[in-house]
């Protein structure tokens, strides 16, 4: 682990097949709390992860959001896995919302 390392988990989004902007998890790093890095993309929705949102009768599914802690010398988390049923006139979307335990040796994977 990296000592007097900084770590920060943001929504960053990514095109799918579709050229939709999807909900996605980015990382940052600072060693100061006040110079960040770029954010960069570390968890895209994979083909899995929608489907549990398809099998529960969903239309498809964005990551909103991930809370995780350091642990030891491994990352855990609660990873927010929206699962939307339809968009709404005023572009939100309708759905709900199930949250998964997630692990991570780096922060990053």
């Amino acid at each position: 682990m990296d000592k007097g390392i900084y770590h920060a988990v943001v929504k960053i989004y990514e095109l799918d097949d579709q050229q939709r902007p999807r909900r996605c998890v980015g990382h940052a790093q600072s060693g100061d709390f006040e110079n960040w890095s770029e954010a960069k993309t570390v968890w895209v929705l994979s083909i899995g992860e929608a489907d549990i949102a398809r099998k529960r009768g969903y239309q498809w599914a964005n990551f909103y959001g991930l809370c995780p802690l350091r642990y030891g010398d491994i990352f855990l988390g609660f990873l927010w896995l929206f699962e939307i049923d339809h968009e709404l006139p005023n572009g939100t979307h309708f759905g709900k919302i199930e949250v998964f335990f997630v692990s991570s040796e780096d922060n990053l994977s």
